[in-house]
């Protein structure tokens, strides 16, 4: 995203200013005013509204929403809203930061069935270190640095954090109706720590798919990625407001040069295509 106040020239407010901002009526959310990636746009009521959308169109009271890389709440509280009491959402964020805000936001507007996990989802258990780039004003780019050379080139503007690594297959998750992935680059190495999981859920899952990160992050392509959620009996589909658009190629995929979200619906689900 580019900030319009830096082509203006304005001076910009610092990271980790945070406030309390109410986006919509009745919903109230801690965000950070130097965030101009994430935090900016959720106080417009503006970030990524066709997942928005479809997040909000899709779930349903009693449901179970997965966010795995949550940030400061955006798509968990909203999910909250709509899966109700009787429901469950599970958002897993690495950041202490955005994860005490998100708890935060949680309280303001009452919403008690999320469970927040301040871990990165990977692999294998163990311990890691993640980059924030605080210089680019976008503290939603977090990075798993998962190799020395990773780590080598975050030493310099970035914020490190060292957090825990956990498996979504060893979180208590009971069901899965939803699952938003969104964990620049990290994405397929969180696929193999769920394949339980996912097998056993079958839930719908909306995924970034961006081929730099996932070759810097997780060390492979695209086609690398949607095969594995291929191998696991899923089809990629275009994203609407409504529901899923129409079926991706894998060429499209993987030639495509921008960042994109990506629904992948379960082969047996034909209701949704």
């Amino acid at each position: 995203m580019t900030d319009p106040d830096s082509r203006l020239g304005a001076p910009r407010d610092p990271l980790s200013s945070w406030m309390l901002a109410e986006p919509r009526p009745g919903l109230r959310l801690w965000v950070d005013l130097g965030d101009y990636g994430v935090s900016r746009p959720c106080m417009a009521n503006a970030y990524e509204p066709l997942e928005t959308a479809f997040v909000e169109n899709h779930l349903r009271p009693g449901m179970w929403f997965v966010d795995i890389g949550a940030n400061i709440g955006w798509f968990s509280l909203l999910a909250a809203r709509r899966v109700g009491p009787t429901g469950c959402v599970i958002a897993v964020e690495p950041r202490p930061d955005s994860v005490a805000r998100l708890a935060m936001s949680a309280a303001e507007n009452g919403l008690t069935c999320i469970v927040a996990h301040q871990v990165a989802a990977g692999a294998a258990p163990g311990r890691m270190k993640v980059g924030a780039l605080i210089a680019g004003h976008n503290t939603g780019g977090t990075w798993l640095l998962t190799t020395e050379s990773l780590l080598k080139q975050t030493s310099v503007g970035h914020q490190l954090f060292d957090v825990d690594v956990r498996r979504l297959d060893d979180m208590a998750i009971d069901r899965c109706d939803l699952m938003k992935l969104d964990i620049e680059g990290a994405e397929y190495l969180m696929l193999q720590g769920a394949l339980a999981t996912i097998e056993r859920c079958r839930p719908v899952i909306l995924s970034e798919v961006n081929a730099e990160v996932l070759g810097l992050v997780s060390q492979v392509s695209v086609a690398d990625y949607v095969g594995l959620l291929s191998r696991l009996g899923y089809r990629p589909h275009e994203v609407t407001a409504t529901g899923p658009g129409r079926p991706l190629s894998d060429a499209e995929l993987s030639t495509a040069g921008a960042v994109l979200n990506v629904l992948f619906l379960p082969k047996e689900r034909r209701d949704l295509a």
